[in-house]
């Protein structure tokens, strides 16, 4: 059965060469939707900018296996497939998780051997926090109470249980055009039952992988995120000793979609940028 990896590269020749001295990257979605999400915007932008840039389907989402067997699917399953994308990528590549991908790659990094040479980098992009759904579930039962019910009615129905309106406010921002609002909503699916179960049990992840043995850690949030709000972002970065951590403003939980979504992309390359440094250095030696 097929797992559906989308792929950006760059077309110019020197930026193709200047991309084999870069890690590729490779993005992983959140809940209710595929890698479609990284395609809108992201994929074209990284490959445009020299770098060879990949997003994963997890099982059961956008064009992988299985879709009628989405409830089957649980976090081993995600782990799996981003660990069977990577072989096929085939370098160590920078993961980028959003959301519940963000928590795939808390637990691909915690199963790691500290130094192995398995990943170059790691983003927890408005990632669930190492406890999983609980502070988020916390938070909004207090701040965001009907969203929080709107949302428990698409994990026992679907999507056609949700209201455009409710989509666009655990989503985006004020900012984003109801065009646009409409159209991925459209594309939005149910999401596991296993994994949600597992996400809302979760053991964390052991924080073994500190700054002296793990790949440098970069934590983003959102300033307007009902989801992962900035308190959570950063107790993440604390948990985990981020290198970095960046929280953008006046942005919504779907970072990739936002009208401001490329201020996210900078952000994300100007970290990534030492990358590139690190390896004409080596190659240098």
């Amino acid at each position: 059965m097929t797992l559906e990896i989308l792929k950006a590269v760059p077309r110019d020749p020197a930026l193709a060469e200047r991309a084999r001295r870069r890690p590729p990257l490779l993005f992983v979605h959140g809940a209710f939707c595929g890698a479609w999400i990284w395609q809108e915007h992201f994929l074209p932008w990284f490959a445009d900018r020299g770098w060879e840039a990949y997003a994963v389907s997890l099982s059961g989402h956008g064009g992988s296996r299985d879709p009628d067997r989405l409830d089957h699917y649980g976090m081993a399953h995600f782990i799996a497939d981003v660990g069977e994308a990577m072989t096929r990528i085939g370098r160590p590549p920078v993961l980028i998780g959003h959301s519940m991908g963000g928590m795939v790659v808390q637990k691909i990094m915690d199963a790691v051997p500290p130094g192995a040479p398995h990943v170059a980098g790691v983003v927890l992009m408005c990632s669930l926090s190492p406890w999983g759904l609980a502070p988020t579930g916390l938070y909004m039962s207090t701040a965001h109470p009907d969203l929080l019910r709107e949302i428990a009615m698409i994990q026992m129905f679907g999507p056609e249980a949700a209201t455009p309106q409710g989509m666009r406010t655990a989503m985006l921002s004020e900012h984003a055009s109801d065009e646009d609002s409409r159209r991925w909503f459209e594309r939005m699916q149910p999401e596991s039952r296993l994994a949600s179960t597992q996400l809302t049990w979760l053991i964390p992840p052991a924080p073994t992988w500190l700054p002296e043995s793990r790949p440098p850690v970069l934590v983003m949030g959102a300033g307007n995120d009902v989801f992962v709000p900035p308190w959570i972002v950063e107790a993440t970065a604390r948990y985990y000793r981020a290198d970095s951590l960046r929280i953008f403003p006046d942005t919504a939980h779907a970072v990739m979609l936002e009208p401001h979504w490329e201020d996210v992309a900078q952000g994300l390359e100007e970290w990534l940028m030492p990358f590139e440094a690190t390896a004409v250095l080596k190659a240098a030696a």
